[in-house]
């Protein structure tokens, strides 16, 4: 809400002469977004890594978006998701497939990409959980535009609730290693 308000600087009182809401969007874009998905019995949601141990559990979901120019500026966006999850005794396996497709009808313009990543972790000792992921950009004519490998370590102070995550990621071009396209994150985890 915005507008202008009048005080009398004698009694401190006041009143709101005119004001109008600020923060109704000037466009309607409506984003349509569905999705289904399988967890087998003892699978307790999506997260990375076991660290509950157990018997064989898997998840699996597919999901989609599309936004068809509700606000007719002649741009769609329409895309979606294949993901899973498999766990067992310490060992985890995840991953997801994707794709996005843009289209700028007014300019004549379409881009289309498809991503993907696969992530391996293993729990040592219920502390320590190192991790390796492969993840990786292309095009819609099968041209990878993009990859990357990271390598990670875990270390589970108190299981989801206090841990502290280092990993090193390196882009991939041309299949060989950019030795100076490269990152390191460190992450301290509360859960409280």
């Amino acid at each position: 809400l915005s507008g202008k308000t009048e005080v009398d600087i004698s009694s401190g009182n006041g009143k709101i002469t005119s004001g109008k809401f600020s923060n109704i969007p000037s466009k309607f874009k409506p984003l349509f977004v569905a999705r289904v998905g399988f967890n087998s019995a003892g699978l307790k949601g999506y997260s990375e890594g076991d660290l509950e141990g157990g018997d064989l559990r898997y998840g699996i979901a597919i999901s989609g978006f599309s936004e068809r120019d509700g606000d007719e500026d002649d741009n769609t966006l329409s895309g979606g998701d294949v993901d899973y999850v498999i766990k067992w005794n310490g060992f985890a396996l995840s991953g997801a497939w994707y794709y996005l497709k843009t289209d700028d009808n007014l300019n004549k313009t379409s881009l289309s990409n498809i991503g993907q990543h696969q992530q391996f972790s293993v729990l040592i000792a219920q502390v320590f959980q190192p991790a390796i992921r492969y993840a990786s950009i292309g095009d819609d004519s099968d041209t990878i535009i993009q990859q990357e490998l990271t390598l990670g370590m875990g270390y589970k102070i108190k299981k989801h609730d206090i841990s502290w995550n280092n990993e090193i990621g390196f882009i991939l071009d041309d299949n060989k290693f950019d030795t100076s396209n490269y990152q390191y994150i460190s992450q301290l985890q509360l859960v409280f």
